[in-house]
C-alpha cells in the first residue's frame, strides 16, 4: 500500500508544482500596471491620425519584458491585420519589436519614452515592401496610451 501511495504521489506532485508556477507567473503578470490593453495611435507628417492599434500586453514585473497582439481598429478595411509582439521596458523608454504572421509581411520596432503616467510617445521604424533590409524604411510618430487610465 505504501508503495502505490509513494508512486502516486510522485505522479501527481510534479502537476501540482506546475499548476502553482503557472499560477504565481499570471498573478504576477496582473498585478503589473502595464498588463493591458494599450491603444497605438500612429500619425503622418501632418499630424493626422492615420492608424489606430489595440495591444494585449502582458507585463512580466520581474524581468520588465512583455509579451503581446496588436489588432488594426482603424482604417476599419485593414481591421484584419494581426501582428505579434515582445518587448521591454527600461526605466521610462519601451522597446517593441513587432511581426505579422500572416500572407502580408509587416514587422518593425517601436521606441517611446514615458510623457505621463498612461502614455508613452516616440517613432516607429519598420521596412518599406519591395526594399531590401540595408533601406532605412519610414521612421513614424507614434503614441500609446494604456486604456486603464
Amino acid at each position: 500500500m505504501n508503495e502505490w501511495l509513494f508512486g502516486a504521489g510522485g505522479l501527481i506532485i510534479p502537476y501540482i508544482i506546475k499548476g502553482i508556477c503557472y499560477y504565481y507567473k499570471k498573478c504576477k503578470e496582473k498585478k503589473s500596471k502595464k498588463t493591458g490593453k494599450w491603444e497605438t495611435i500612429i500619425y503622418d507628417d501632418n499630424d493626422e491620425v492615420v492608424k489606430k492599434d489595440i495591444i494585449d500586453l502582458k507585463h512580466n514585473v520581474k524581468t520588465d519584458e512583455f509579451k503581446g497582439t496588436i489588432k488594426r481598429e482603424y482604417p476599419y478595411d485593414l481591421n484584419h491585420r494581426n501582428w505579434e509582439c515582445k518587448g521591454i521596458f527600461v526605466r521610462d523608454a519601451m522597446l517593441l519589436f513587432f511581426w505579422s504572421k500572416e500572407e502580408i509581411p509587416s514587422c518593425g520596432v517601436e521606441y517611446l519614452v514615458l510623457a505621463d503616467d498612461y502614455t508613452y510617445r516616440g517613432y516607429y521604424l519598420k521596412q518599406e515592401k519591395n526594399r531590401d533590409a540595408t533601406h532605412k524604411g519610414d521612421i513614424t510618430r507614434v503614441k500609446i496610451t494604456n486604456k486603464k487610465k
